[in-house]
């Protein structure tokens, strides 16, 4: 089966990607496709109209985001499913993955109010909120 995944290196989604198909035995089988998504002359908008890494290409169509092209790899392989398939171990799963993509996102928006826009339009108020942890659980 022909996969291609669109990458960055610098992306920490593909590398949950990456991380996930090493897991899965099927690392072997992607063939990595270096998108820049900050050019204008980006070929990845072919294939994700997003314009955004990870996109993941298999005769099914293709994957955008690194939830779906986990999701869609965890059904390759002949294993136990990384992902699973029932509550209420599946939910844990889940939730899990969606705290990781918020902490990525939040590195991420970080990332980018500070290097990719002007010293002068960095908003501070922006990176606070990025970095902040949230309050403990209370109990009742």
């Amino acid at each position: 089966m022909s996969l291609k995944l669109w990458y960055s290196p610098a992306s920490p989604f593909v590398r949950k990607v990456l991380v996930f198909a090493h897991e899965a035995g099927l690392a072997e089988g992607l063939t990595l496709a270096h998108g820049d998504v900050w050019s204008p002359q980006t070929e990845i908008t072919r294939d994700n109209p997003l314009g955004k890494v990870p996109a993941l290409v298999t005769p099914d169509g293709v994957f955008a985001g690194s939830y779906l092209c986990c999701e869609y790899l965890d059904t390759l392989h002949a294993g136990t499913r990384l992902i699973p398939p029932a509550a209420p171990e599946r939910w844990t799963v889940l939730q899990l993955h969606a705290l990781a993509d918020g902490i990525i996102e939040a590195a991420v928006a970080t990332v980018i109010e500070q290097l990719r826009r002007p010293k002068e339009l960095v908003y501070q108020g922006a990176l606070d909120r990025q970095g902040e942890v949230a309050p403990e659980k209370r109990t009742s």
